[in-house]
């Protein structure tokens, strides 16, 4: 309702399993990457609700103990990233689909900008939450376009197993100052307006 906007059914991406190891080196040549199923139609936010014209696309992977994610960032300005550029991914999750507390994790197309943390609506004179997450991301800059790809240890979301039809909250969001602001669905700060990652046989 804050998009002027209502889904009838969620966005949906579907995280495939992964049978072999996937290297995260920042490229989409993995032999997994090149099968799984890319989700796009990246909204702007400040705008009318509508796709973006310069895309982010996001394919999802999951084995026992990892959650594995690739972003491939069109920029046509691509060569002009560098540390002081403001451009982050920043991924939204949230397993036990709770209105109050998830988890958040920004990379910069400089791989060694990155940071995670937990979103959390805090109550009057409640302490900060300290939080670190062990996870792994890695970026390489190409022609017109920045890839991404990122694994995350279920451990850090205190997941012990993940199950085939399992169904969390999730969304993403791309803020450049080369690009517009856009995200997967909604607002990041909102878990109403998140999408679905459904975890497939």
């Amino acid at each position: 309702e804050k998009l002027g906007i209502f889904e009838i059914n969620p966005k949906m991406v579907n995280a495939l399993p992964v049978k072999h190891p996937i290297s995260i080196d920042g490229s989409d040549k993995d032999r997994f990457w090149g099968s799984a199923k890319k989700e796009s139609l990246f909204i702007l936010i400040n705008e009318e609700k509508v796709p973006s014209a310069i895309q982010t696309k996001v394919a999802v992977g999951y084995d026992k103990k990892n959650l594995y994610m690739l972003f491939i960032c069109d920029d046509p300005n691509s060569k002009n990233l560098n540390l002081n550029s403001r451009d982050f991914i920043t991924i939204s999750i949230n397993p036990l689909n709770s209105e109050k507390e998830w988890y958040q994790f920004v990379i910069h197309p400089i791989g060694e900008i990155k940071y995670s943390y937990v979103w959390k609506l805090y109550e009057k004179e409640e302490s900060e939450k300290p939080w670190t997450g062990e996870w792994q991301a890695s970026t390489t800059i190409e022609e017109s376009r920045w890839v991404l790809e990122v694994s995350i240890p279920f451990s850090n979301f205190q997941v012990e197993n993940v199950f085939p039809n399992d169904k969390w909250s999730i969304n993403f969001q791309r803020d450049s100052q080369q690009v517009p602001l856009t995200t997967w669905t909604g607002r990041i700060d909102t878990p109403e307006q998140f999408g679905i990652i459904n975890f497939k046989e």
